[in-house]
């Protein structure tokens, strides 16, 4: 099992190369659709078509894991100790609950959090 953080979600749908059984946390919408308006409204490169389109995929995904109440504390205890986000810190927590491999392209995320589960650095 994979789980893609949004910056490798976004990186290979932008390239075309999804990986359809790749999970991603539920979270992922937020961060992705601010992915998007970033890369429309302030940096032009993208039209609103290609953005209609980018949004479209992750709101046909299929492999949502979805944060629960129950874990935000321990998520919480995991940010704080290894000093990553809240969001950056709930996908080290799933991709460590599931034995799944993260796979990001966030190299701080990477260097902090390498010790608590498996991951993989792309690009």
């Amino acid at each position: 099992m994979k789980i893609h953080d949004c910056s490798v979600f976004f990186e290979k749908i932008s390239e075309k190369k999804p990986d359809l059984s790749a999970f991603i946390l539920d979270l992922t919408i937020y961060e992705f659709g601010n992915v998007v308006l970033k890369h429309h409204a302030k940096l032009n490169k993208i039209d609103k078509k290609e953005a209609a389109a980018l949004l479209k995929i992750i709101s046909n995904w299929k492999n949502f894991i979805y944060i629960n109440q129950k874990d935000s504390e321990d998520i919480y205890t995991l940010a704080h100790r290894i000093g990553l986000t809240f969001y950056d810190a709930a996908y080290v927590f799933y991709a460590k609950k599931y034995g799944a491999v993260l796979e990001t392209a966030d190299k701080e995320l990477y260097s902090k959090a390498k010790a608590e589960c498996k991951m993989e650095l792309y690009g």
